[in-house]
């Protein structure tokens, strides 16, 4: 296959050009793209030298990152880090007209669209924490039954 006998590098600049949900989609289709290595590599590539230092800095923190480990084997990582980027670049104040003619037009622009789907996704992400959160403790609770009752020799059952 074509594909194939290119380099990762070449790979990795293809794939700049995509979203984490574009690169999560190709890496389930194609083979060539389902590589834990290049997955890697390109959350590296993106976290050095697509975005800004200053807006990707602490993404694998658990400040940042939340209680769940952060996994450079998946794009879902590249999106926390795509709404992280987001999350700064919105918070930050707007540049002023002196500021804007310095940059030269190195500045962001986001539209409405971007911002709502942003919120959606952080709701999302959220919920899924909050359950997981809820789903261990929920976990620890029957064990701990469990092991009490195997002291006193009853049996628990579960509804």
């Amino acid at each position: 296959m074509f594909l194939e006998i290119l380099p990762p590098e070449l790979h990795i600049q293809l794939l700049t050009f995509l979203r984490a949900t574009d690169l999560s989609s190709l890496q389930q289709t194609c083979r060539v793209f389902n590589n834990r290595s290049l997955v890697r590599d390109c959350i590296l590539h993106f976290t050095n030298h697509i975005y800004p230092a200053e807006l990707c800095e602490g993404f694998d923190t658990p400040s940042i990152s939340g209680e769940l480990e952060v996994n450079l084997n998946n794009y879902e990582t590249l999106r926390n880090i795509e709404m992280l980027v987001a999350v700064r670049v919105l918070s930050s104040p707007e540049p002023s007209i002196s500021e804007r003619q310095k940059r030269n037009g190195n500045y962001y622009f986001v539209s409405k669209k971007f911002c709502r789907d942003t919120l959606k996704y952080l709701n999302a992400l959220s919920e899924k924490r909050e359950q997981q959160r809820e789903q261990n403790a929920l976990s620890q609770l029957e064990a701990a039954a469990k092991a009490e009752a195997s002291a006193s020799g009853k049996k628990v059952k579960y509804v």
